[in-house]
């Protein structure tokens, strides 16, 4: 994962519209989609090992990645990312077609 953050990517996108249109744009996150990137490179990144994780809903049961000791910093690396995207771009966070509560990701780690 390279060290140019989210506001970074999104930010010149952002700047091309009128103030009037982003308080009327909600952007749609997959909340399985964003575990599942932040978790691969997190995993890629700290035990130096590829793996071929092909179910989203799973990440976060993968064997593998409930072993290692950095579960907990991908945990708050998500939490961060879903931080910056809500505050900064309005983003909505979905889990199979539904609004997903924050407080949920708290729940499943707990």
């Amino acid at each position: 994962m390279s060290r140019v953050g989210i506001s970074t990517l999104l930010s010149p996108l952002i700047q091309r519209m009128s103030l009037y249109k982003i308080e009327r744009i909600k952007i749609v996150v997959d909340i399985n989609a964003l575990m599942f990137i932040m978790s691969k490179c997190a995993i890629r990144h700290h035990l130096k090992k590829k793996f071929s994780l092909k179910e989203a809903n799973d990440v976060l049961h993968y064997e593998e990645f409930e072993r290692t000791e950095y579960g907990s910093y991908c945990i708050d690396t998500i939490k961060k990312a879903m931080e910056i995207l809500r505050d900064e771009f309005y983003c909505v966070f979905v889990f199979d077609g539904k609004t997903f509560p924050e407080k949920q990701l708290d729940i499943w780690t707990s």
